[in-house]
């Protein structure tokens, strides 16, 4: 590190009411198990996703990603194994997913409106978001192993976010 003020520890986790106002989405996300806590960090100029143990504390994993920005809105798949976000590359905010197994980052939306707040539905199937039309925040969702089959499943002028599946997936909550 040459310049005074930069460093290389965590400055902070990154909270939406905290850091940079709120946008939809959760900012903490608990993996099926209990054992993983997901969250991004900000370290020197970016984020970073922080895979804690919840059982001791320590990080468990540490991703770096240097070529995505602004991530926000972790959520687990129900297998543990996946881990979908909210992050802008390019000025374009997409849905993206971090492959535990692979290591590997994957755009899963790349489309030109604005979508936030990814949540997955307890047996893996779907995963549901909000996702900016005009100027109203609408909830879709789509099959993680398909990501180009998207369903609108909210309409009018007003905005919806924040999906929430109940656990036998039969009803949809969300914020409108």
């Amino acid at each position: 590190n040459l310049t005074r003020g930069q460093t290389t520890r965590y400055e902070y986790i990154v909270s939406q009411w905290l850091t940079t106002g709120p946008l939809g989405g959760a900012d903490i996300a608990v993996s099926p198990d209990g054992n993983t806590v997901a969250v991004f960090a900000r370290r020197e100029r970016g984020r970073e996703l922080l895979l804690l143990n919840a059982l001791d504390g320590g990080i468990r994993e540490r991703v770096e990603m240097p070529e995505l920005d602004q991530q926000l809105n972790p959520a687990f798949s129900s297998d543990s194994q996946t881990i979908a976000f909210r992050a802008l590359k390019d000025g374009q905010g997409d849905i993206w997913a971090y492959s535990m197994a692979t290591k590997t980052l994957m755009n899963l939306t790349n489309d030109a409106p604005f979508d936030f707040g990814p949540v997955y539905s307890a047996d893996g199937r779907w995963i549901y978001y909000s996702s900016m039309r005009g100027t109203n925040a609408k909830i879709f969702r789509f099959d993680p192993a398909s990501p180009g089959s998207r369903e609108q499943l909210t309409y009018g002028e007003w905005n919806d976010e924040d999906a929430a599946i109940s656990p036998d997936g039969k009803r949809l909550f969300f914020t409108s």
